[in-house]
């Protein structure tokens, strides 16, 4: 029988989850063409969220 394992438990941090699968970031100038290209300008409700997620990210990467 397969034990299923919360993602939370596997993997603690960023610092894990970029030792466990290898990850690393790229210079590649084609890498996510969608993300460089905005398809309207962000609200301010839109900048907030995207400001929460970035301290979040800062906070556990490290």
């Amino acid at each position: 029988m397969n034990q299923t394992t919360a993602v939370t438990e596997a993997i603690t941090n960023l610092n894990e989850a970029h030792r466990k699968f290898n990850l690393s970031p790229t210079v590649a100038p084609h890498f996510c063409r969608e993300w460089q290209t905005p398809s309207h300008p962000l609200t301010e409700t839109e900048k907030n969220a995207l400001d929460r997620f970035k301290n979040r990210y800062l906070y556990y990467a490290g």
